[in-house]
């Protein structure tokens, strides 16, 4: 058999050449992206079922098998001509590496420096699309330039309608506009947004219509909001309750709070949901909906997707928390990838909050997720406190300044006022889509104050949400050591060695670059060192 060798491009639009100038790229999208994800592994060879996870993930096996056979055939008649090309047996497929070229920078693709990883290839699935995003940031530059300020949008801003309408005295109706602009405020945080009150006449040019009701009956007040998308009538939100407040003390309740966060996660998820990705101008929702929940994973690949989608999404309208939330991607990956020098992280992160921050001086959620990088990645105290406490003063109920603040003060040494601010942020945001963030975050409130009982319901409560969540196992395995359970900390040392690669007793006792800086700070790890060292057998 003749020996051929061949030619993959990668960046830009997707090529293979064999040395004759025959192209070897496939018609079907499937069998092009088999190809690129052959030509991205190691050694260009996966098993035949990680292909199909990739490809056919809402397929059953056996569904998944077939396709797989028709797209094999597909590949075989492609390679005809160059056989030695492409290698398939009964468990695997495979690429020929060592004839194989892959062309980059280095190559001579001059002009190709701001194309697109695998421009232009289109595979409907979500574990493909998953995998092309986190590939896509992993291979673009590891900061992703910032674009200079002031430059043309192609997108309109999400224009939020707030409507009120009341029975009763001037405390309804300061209620009604207060949840009314909580929420649009909140929506504008994260989604390039323009509020308005309602329009006058019968036509609306709103994409989002917030109507909040409030009706004074037998002393208290009963509220019922609804967010709409007017252009297709879908409900977005809706939910009624009372307030027993009597006084403007109801604007440090936890409950209007609560709903407030709660009503504008779900209006930007739900509009996501409904609305194509590249609609006007509404992609940005689409985009960030899909990166939160890969950020709050705190697994590697999937932040790395999370910065890529977030990058995007700042290029529809420039929204600076889109930056923030890169910072904060910054921080998780610093944290979770202790081997890896954190310097450039640092660095990363400190370019993106100062653009978040002049680009949006007053916006509240740029300046709390600024001050959580400030405190848990650069060990700025003070400076986090300087970003959260304007931010608080702007909105006395944002879940991430509280949080911010509440870590600022761990540092500082107030264990106390860290406790209560960290457990009014959970109380606010604790049910939200991403309630194991708060989970966590209060926990190690709770072990700073020495609250183990409450720091391991926590703990124990981010892990049933997540189980994969890495963390919180961190931090119940010194606290179950602490507490003398051992068959529990035991249980919780064979996860982790499970679902993290090189975890062991001995690190996590004696390397401070591991990250658990609070249980180490507590003196969990002084104090249950002895039981500790029993796990390690």
């Amino acid at each position: 058999m003749s020996t051929y060798r061949a030619m993959i491009q990668l960046l830009g639009p997707f090529t293979m050449t064999a040395d004759d100038g025959t192209d070897l790229i496939p018609k079907s999208a499937k069998a092009r992206g088999l190809l690129a994800l052959l030509a991205t592994s190691p050694q260009m060879t996966r098993p035949r079922r990680w292909l199909e996870e990739k490809l056919w993930s809402d397929r059953a096996q056996e569904q998944a098998g077939a396709s797989m056979r028709q797209t094999l055939s597909e590949l075989r008649k492609v390679f005809a001509a160059h056989p030695s090309l492409l290698r398939i047996d009964r468990e695997n497929v495979s690429l020929a590496a060592s004839n194989i070229t892959i062309a980059d920078h280095d190559s001579g693709l001059e002009g190709f420096e701001d194309r697109d990883f695998l421009e232009g290839l289109d595979v409907k699935d979500p574990e493909f699309e998953n995998w092309l995003a986190g590939m896509r940031a992993r291979h673009s530059r590891q900061a992703v330039p910032l674009p200079e300020s002031g430059r043309s949008r192609a997108e309109r801003p999400l224009i939020v309608e707030c409507l009120t309408q009341v029975q009763g005295d001037r405390l309804a109706e300061v209620i009604a506009d207060s949840l009314c602009v909580q929420i649009g405020e909140s929506i504008a945080g994260q989604v390039q947004s323009r509020l308005r009150a309602q329009k006058p006449g019968p036509d609306s040019e709103a994409d989002v219509q917030i109507k909040c009701q409030v009706v004074e009956v037998e002393g208290e007040a009963v509220y019922h909001i609804r967010a709409m998308h007017v252009p297709t009538g879908d409900i977005l939100y809706a939910k009624s309750s009372t307030i027993s407040e009597t006084s403007l003390s109801l604007f440090r309740s936890d409950g209007l709070a609560q709903t407030a966060f709660e009503a504008s996660e779900l209006v930007i998820g739900r509009l996501a949901s409904i609305i194509d990705a590249g609609a006007t101008p509404l992609s940005e929702s689409k985009l960030i909906s899909r990166a939160l929940p890969k950020l709050f994973s705190f697994e590697p690949d999937k932040i790395r997707t999370a910065d890529y989608l977030l990058a995007k999404a700042y290029e529809v309208n420039g929204n600076p928390s889109f930056l923030a939330w890169r910072a904060l991607a910054r921080n998780i990956q610093a944290i979770e990838l202790p081997d890896d020098d954190p310097e450039p992280l640092k660095a990363e992160a400190s370019q993106l909050i100062a653009r978040a921050i002049a680009d949006g001086p007053d916006n509240a959620l740029v300046l709390s997720l600024a001050s959580l990088v400030r405190i848990m990645l650069l060990d700025d105290a003070l400076g986090a406190l300087d970003l959260a406490r304007p931010a608080v003063e702007g909105n006395s109920n944002s879940a991430f300044a509280l949080q911010a603040i509440a870590m600022a003060d761990m540092l500082t040494g107030d264990k106390e006022q860290a406790y209560h601010l960290s457990r009014r942020s959970h109380q606010i945001a604790g049910a939200s889509r991403y309630g194991h963030w708060w989970d966590l975050f209060h926990s190690l409130a709770c072990i700073s104050s020495g609250r183990y009982e409450e720091a391991v319901r926590l703990a124990e409560s981010a892990v049933r949400r997540a189980p994969q969540f890495r963390p919180p196992l961190r931090n119940l395995i010194a606290l179950y050591a602490h507490l003398g359970k051992p068959e529990e900390a035991l249980r919780v040392r064979n996860r982790l060695m499970k679902i993290e690669t090189g975890f062991s007793i001995t690190r996590f006792l004696e390397d401070d670059k591991y990250p658990n800086r609070t249980v180490r700070l507590a003196g969990l790890l002084d104090l249950s060192r002895g039981s500790m060292r029993t796990l390690s057998s």
